[in-house]
């Protein structure tokens, strides 16, 4: 377990940690690291799933029309938008920051859009 300063953001403080890390252990030959939270175009088909399987029952059996979720590395909230549009659910999802910013979360998910080819849904997930 490697210790942090608690105001530490993702992008200044914890990714270029991690890739030291890697370096230490041999490079990415040697060692895989996992995105902080799962968060990349690979750990957001996880919430994919997961909004299917779980939150559709939800939000059939209980009439649900808002979920609120804590947003700490993106994945979850990326992974659960995503599959909320591609289901064409009406579910109104509201994140808040538990670490970084709005501008570092967009962006975030911005990229991953565009590594998944989907960049025809920015601009329809901006506006929700």
């Amino acid at each position: 377990i490697y210790l942090i300063p608690r105001r530490s953001t993702i992008r200044e403080h914890i990714e270029p940690r991690v890739k030291i890390l890697e370096e230490k252990l041999g490079g990415n030959e040697r060692a895989y690291s996992i995105a902080l939270g799962g968060s990349d175009r690979i750990g957001v088909f996880g919430y994919v799933d997961c909004f299917i399987r779980e939150i559709l029952p939800l939000i059939e059996r209980f009439q649900l029309g808002h979920l609120v979720v804590p947003c700490g590395s993106g994945g979850t909230m990326e992974g659960l938008a995503l599959g909320n549009r591609l289901t064409g659910s009406r579910l109104r999802l509201h994140a808040f920051a538990v670490s970084d910013n709005r501008t570092y979360f967009q962006n975030h998910f911005e990229e991953i859009l565009r590594q998944l080819h989907l960049e025809n849904l920015l601009d329809e997930l901006k506006e929700n």
